[in-house]
């Protein structure tokens, strides 16, 4: 019984001892492992702290400015030794006439929504002429229904396209009437001229 005590004792001791000298091993190797770590790193730091070398800069003497070009002459133009005489123009004193203006007006309006700019633009600025009498920009206005169509009581299939220029016109000159005289008068043309397109576009539709 003794004998196995003390072969277990010294079994012990034995194991503490190896076990003791494993770690004292290692930890002589982790102390030399540490000092040269130690001694390498200020190295690489030193090595990695160092700068790369600095980039060449070049050294260029500066831009002098460039001198100004030579001032020209501008030779200034001679006038022509005989000048031709302008052109003298008269206004037509008729043009002053409301009478002749309203007459006027009222052979334009034959051509207006027909394709005649010139017609269209006199007889607009007749109707807006303030100089005229009220009765005569109305009358202006309300017979577009009936000057310049091939039967105003009957209106035929041909006379659709100027109904409808005719309609298109009004649309764009009513807002912008000068006075109720001719707001009132778009109006009245405008109503007849709807009813004959209504009554033409049945007949173009059968």
């Amino acid at each position: 019984m003794k004998t196995k005590t003390v072969l277990y004792i010294g079994l012990a001791t034995g194991i503490l001892c190896a076990v003791a000298s494993l770690v004292i091993t290692r930890r002589e190797a982790a102390r030399q492992v540490a000092a040269q770590a130690l001694q390498t790193k200020p190295d690489q730091a030193r090595n990695q702290a160092r700068p790369a070398a600095l980039p060449v800069v070049e050294q260029t003497a500066p831009e002098q400015p460039a001198s100004p070009p030579p001032a020209t002459r501008v030779k200034p133009a001679l006038p022509p030794l005989n000048p031709a005489p302008k052109a003298q123009t008269f206004p037509d004193p008729r043009l002053s006439d409301p009478v002749f203006k309203e007459q006027l007006g009222r052979y334009a309006l034959d051509y207006v929504g027909g394709g005649d700019a010139d017609a269209d633009e006199a007889w607009i600025q007749i109707i807006n002429d303030p100089s005229l009498s009220a009765d005569a920009r109305q009358n202006l206005i309300e017979d577009l229904n009936e000057n310049g169509l091939s039967d105003p009581q009957n209106p035929t299939v041909e006379d659709l396209p100027l109904i409808l220029n005719r309609l298109a016109l009004i649309e764009d000159l009513a807002p912008d009437s000068m006075d109720q005289v001719n707001w009132d008068a778009f109006m009245e043309a405008y109503k007849d001229l709807a009813d004959m397109a209504v009554r033409l576009g049945r007949q173009v539709g059968r």
